[in-house]
């Protein structure tokens, strides 16, 4: 009977297997946040013990402050984890925002804290803290971009150094309000762009499904898109010549009384007439000379369905006179 096999005892290789399998597991993600956050409450321990003197002569702004600082503290602790993808992983996490729901934490809230820890240092939370700053006003103060801040030398603000604390405060609130309302200006300025973008895409697709119609309407008609539009230019020309004419200077429709109407008001009308005449004979003048002779370049020989062609020999008739 063959023996049985006796309980192999674990290789080192094996265990140290077991310890990275762990080390990578949810478990092993969480137990490093709750030591994450044993460390920030010891600190934070220490904190209190440092104002003990402070809170003990009825200093609560100081407690405050402390408190403040704590929470500091554990932001810039979880600013050092996430800040590279590695870290993340070496905890268990794909992205931040698993992160920040293992914290307890929203997604805003988290980049907000974030943005306080990157942005101030220690010494500038401290000294906001002893000005009575909340977490909201830590936050505004932080977005207001750096070399806007004034800066901290020595335990006073650069600028203001002979300025109390509610100077200060009111000075640096100052500073936070008019950091808002510029960046809500840049965002009102911003949309308006982004929608004026919007309408100038929206036009320039409208435009280009105009083009792309009116080149195959020009296709069906055997013309290119420049020639279909410069003849559909020419044509509402044209109407719009006749309408001018028809309300205007037409014998048959002006209002003038002949039997009635003085020589001045007849004179007028006669040499109004007679100045528009020059000045298109004028015009049909000088498009001969520029571009040929009218006898060579027949309208009827090169427009496509046309509906009043000009009379061989006398192009100079209007569209009324054709027939």
């Amino acid at each position: 009977m063959a023996n049985k096999p006796k309980h192999l005892k674990p290789t080192d290789e094996s265990v140290a297997l077991r310890k990275a399998e762990f080390e990578a597991s949810e478990e092993y993600a969480m137990q490093h946040i709750k030591d994450e956050k044993a460390l920030a409450e010891k600190k934070k321990a220490e904190l209190f013990q440092s104002h003990a003197l402070g809170l003990k002569t009825g200093r609560a702004q100081a407690f405050r402050a402390t408190i403040l600082i704590a929470e500091y503290l554990e932001w810039c602790q979880m600013a050092d984890i996430v800040a590279g993808t590695q870290a993340l992983e070496r905890l268990g996490f794909s992205n931040i925002e698993e992160y920040f729901e293992a914290a307890g934490l929203s997604r805003s809230e988290g980049f907000r804290q974030l943005k306080v820890a990157r942005n101030l240092s220690p010494n500038e939370v401290a000294f906001l803290g002893e000005l009575g700053f909340t977490k909201k006003a830590l936050l505004g103060y932080a977005n207001i971009p750096a070399d806007k801040r004034p800066r901290l030398v020595g335990g006073k603000l650069e600028n203001y150094e002979n300025a109390d604390a509610e100077e200060l405060k009111d000075i640096l609130d100052s500073l936070i309000a008019e950091n808002i309302k510029e960046k809500e200006e840049l965002n009102k300025e911003k949309q308006a762009a982004q929608r004026v973008a919007k309408g100038l895409h929206q036009e320039i697709e409208k435009r280009e499904k105009e083009l792309r119609k009116l080149s195959s309407d020009a296709k069906k008609k055997g013309l290119s898109t420049e020639e279909d539009a410069f003849l559909q230019q020419m044509e509402n020309l044209k109407t719009g010549f006749d309408g001018f004419y028809m309300l205007n200077v037409d014998p048959a429709s002006i209002q003038i009384d002949r039997k009635t109407a003085s020589k001045r008001i007849i004179a007028s009308y006669i040499s109004t007439l007679s100045y528009m005449r020059m000045q298109l004979n004028a015009a049909y003048d000088t498009a001969v000379e520029t571009f040929g002779d009218p006898s060579m370049l027949p309208e009827e020989g090169w427009q496509p369905e046309v509906k009043h062609p000009l009379p061989a020999g006398d192009p100079s008739l209007s569209r009324r006179g054709a027939k």
